[in-house]
């Protein structure tokens, strides 16, 4: 965004407002000194003020050579504002001598500033700055959006504003500069590889005596749901009021947001240790290692904890009411309440016992993290009303398609602590490690469907591992499904596109290309009648008749997916190819057959086939075996004609098991086509009889999955596929 309003000092701490013009600029004769001479004045200047001397310093690249471990280090600068009592780098400068290189070092900066926020989670937001000749211009990023002034002559008219600009960064603080109050950096031992943080949570005791601010708002949890400031505030007001505060140290980054990306929800989570102080220097003892999740989500956007238990409730509701319907069975109602209830016609009894084990005494919350601690940091600045979206700004984001009215939503941070620590499941040891957690995984899969809810962003990241333990002197992992920030109740009057959430290679098909699998057998005539049939009207009658003809014609045969024309469903099945598979029609059948152009719902298939893409993923592309990874690379490209062209056709087992590992060409090829198959048939099924709102119509593919995996890990004891090791140097970590 680029904001044509004047550049201000006002709510920036230490500007002497009773500073003229005059004595701002007796120090240097600014039109005729280089840039960097002028601030080199203006520094000096603001270092020799009265009561109030600026902590930081302008350094030039080719003079700092005694600080090349400023934190973090970054390409592409030519000066920085630094503190050498942090060995920060507190607003970068690139600079061009020719106008002409402006989109260069548009990219420069970005590039830089994207690397100092990204490698540093103190990062809220930041300033920097570039000069072209003699126009500067003053760059702000966020997590939200970032804002770029209109250029200014530093060497002319506007070198009042150079003076002030200079000025505001020479006396802010490091929070008004961008850097949260609440994370410091740890001081350095012999144990830590690299820079470590020490997290800072505030909690309050006495709530009455807090109370008193009207700044400040707690939760009946006793975290802070609004900005941490409100605490800061009470402070200023009640100096009494009771604070406890608890400090989590860094030990190693499990997962990190993109490299290349500034704004978002960028995720780092962190295996943690409790510590006495923010310095993070001594352990509080007794305390194991937990994780630690930061993260932006969007200020409308619930929170993955919120979301859990919202899913909790829900399924304490379902089982509530089940067990009040069949109270007359007494000790037996859950069994009866299970054996009934539609949602689980296609289990067998392994699958309902199994299920029954979870929905007793809420041990479903077995499947999932335990949230220790839950904490709301800083909002993101809202978008000026000054702003509008710039053309052109780097050559590379001409190609985007986003409209310069596009909204700019407020992001905020979150952190939250998690009891356990857990290993992502394609970092398990083995296959067979691996084909367990996932079968566990389909039991937790299960408790959102008993929800009524879906998980939206199911991958080999979020399916974790906490463990191994000995289980009847086997080694097992207990399985964690994690990451329910896009997970929702299954959304039954949708009106927008839902968002393309996962990881790219195991995304569903209908999710990546937006369009049903229906789609592959609809008629290519009735396709041209139901969306161009009224603009047809109005351009040519004789024409648009013709059309609707020819369709009269196709669509209405005398016998067409065994159904008459006296059917209900005759006019609507006979715009689809014959599907004999597909017949006889079921008694439930609806009309609720989604047109041509309809918006695809999240459905609770949509995670299963994930589960689908992971089993593929794993045998073709983890096994360290070349021949099957070269085979399955084309299906795992963002690419969605491909991928829906690899779930909607036969495999070929033949040419598949000549690919795979040896270990794995008895048992995998054969499941993986069973579950394709019933994959791509349920798709279209549910589709084309209406019935994608249907729980009960999800109740086979959950019940075949769950059988298929019971017995792939039953033939573990009869090959050795379980025992092959898991290559996971192809991957680079939870996506998140």
């Amino acid at each position: 965004m680029v904001s044509s309003k004047s550049c201000s000092t006002s709510g920036l701490q230490g500007i002497p407002s009773d500073a003229t013009d005059s004595e701002m600029t007796q120090s240097a004769d600014i039109r005729t000194s280089s840039l960097t001479d002028v601030v080199r004045a203006i520094w000096e200047y603001a270092s020799n003020i009265p009561k109030r001397r600026t902590q930081y310093r302008f350094e030039l690249i080719s003079d700092c050579k005694g600080h090349q471990d400023a934190f973090p280090p970054a390409p592409f600068m030519d000066a920085y504002i630094y503190d050498p009592a942090e060995n920060d780098i507190m607003v970068p400068v690139v600079t061009e001598k020719l106008v002409e290189e402006k989109a260069k070092m548009n990219q420069q900066v970005m590039n830089v500033c994207t690397r100092l926020m990204n490698d540093d989670p103190r990062r809220v937001f930041m300033y920097a700055v570039t000069a072209e000749g003699t126009q500067m211009t003053i760059w702000y990023f966020s997590r939200s959006h970032s804002v770029r002034t209109a250029s200014f002559d530093w060497s002319g008219d506007d070198v009042v504003k150079l003076i002030r600009v200079i000025l505001v960064f020479a006396f802010a603080s490091p929070e008004e500069l961008g850097f949260d109050p609440r994370v410091h950096k740890s001081l350095r031992n012999s144990q830590d590889e690299s820079q470590q943080f020490v997290y800072e949570y505030v909690t309050a005791n006495s709530a009455v005596e807090l109370e008193l601010s009207p700044d400040f708002t707690l939760a009946s949890s006793g975290t802070l749901p609004n900005s941490e400031f409100a605490c800061t505030s009470a402070l200023r007001t009640q100096r009494t009021c009771n604070i406890d505060k608890i400090y989590y140290k860094t030990i190693k980054l499990l997962g990190m947001p993109p490299p290349f990306i500034i704004t978002g929800r960028t995720t780092r989570v962190w295996l943690v240790k409790e510590v006495s102080s923010s310095t993070g220097d001594i352990e509080v003892h007794d305390t194991e290692p937990m994780v630690l999740k930061d993260v932006w989500l969007r200020t409308d956007s619930p929170t993955e904890v919120e979301n859990l238990e919202a899913m909790f409730h829900a399924v304490d509701s379902f089982v509530q009411d089940g067990l009040e319907r069949y109270s007359h069975a007494g000790p037996d109602a859950l069994d009866l309440f299970l054996a009934e209830e539609p949602k689980f016609k296609c289990f067998d009894k392994a699958s309902r016992d199994r299920l029954k084990h979870f929905l007793t005494a809420k041990n479903y919350r077995t499947l999932f993290l335990t949230t220790l601690r839950a904490w709301k940091g800083r909002m993101s600045k809202a978008l000026s009303n000054y702003a509008r979206r710039p053309d052109g700004l780097v050559k590379a984001m001409d190609e985007t398609k986003t409209s310069s009215k596009s909204v700019v939503k407020g992001m905020r941070q979150h952190r939250f602590v998690y009891k356990e620590v857990c290993t992502p499941c394609h970092e398990l040891p083995t296959f067979g490690d691996a084909m367990d957690v996932l079968r566990q995984s389909l039991d937790a899969l299960c408790i959102l469907y008993c929800a009524a809810w879906v998980h939206r962003d199911i991958s080999s990241g979020n399916i974790l591992a906490m463990g191994p333990y000995i289980e009847n002197g086997q080694k097992r992992y207990q399985v964690k499904l994690s990451d329910f920030e896009f997970a929702q109740p299954m959304n039954r009057d949708n009106h927008r596109p839902d968002l393309r959430t996962g990881t790219t290679q195991y995304m569903p098909v209908e999710i990546m290309g937006r369009k049903y699998i229906l789609e592959n057998i609809r008629k290519p005539l009735d396709a041209v009648n139901t969306s161009n049939g009224q603009a047809l009207d109005q351009v040519d009658p004789l024409l648009a008749a013709l059309v609707n003809k020819r369709v009269r014609k196709i669509n209405k045969p005398m016998f067409h997916w065994g159904i008459t024309p006296e059917h209900p469903l005759f006019v609507k099945l006979g715009v689809f190819k014959e599907c004999p598979n597909l017949l006889p029609i079921p008694d439930n059948a609806t009309l609720d057959i989604p047109d041509c152009d309809a918006i695809v719902n999240y459905n609770y298939q949509h995670d299963l086939e994930s589960i689908w893409w992971i089993i593929l993923y794993f045998v073709t592309s983890l096994a360290n075996h070349e021949p099957s990874k070269n085979y399955a690379m084309r299906w795992f490209l963002d690419d969605a004609t491909t991928r829906n062209q690899c779930l909607t056709s036969v495999i070929d087992t033949h040419q598949f098991t000549i690919v795979l590992k040896p270990e794995f060409q008895q048992v995998f090829p054969v499941i993986i086509e069973i579950l394709r198959d019933a994959l791509h048939t349920e798709y279209i099924a549910r589709a084309v009889y209406g019935l994608l709102m249907d729980d009960s119509s999800y109740a086979f593919i959950h019940a075949l999955f769950a059988q298929v995996f019971d017995n792939v890990l039953e033939s573990a004891n009869i090959t050795n596929w379980a025992q092959v090791q898991v290559d996971n140097s192809c991957v680079k970590g939870p996506k998140s």
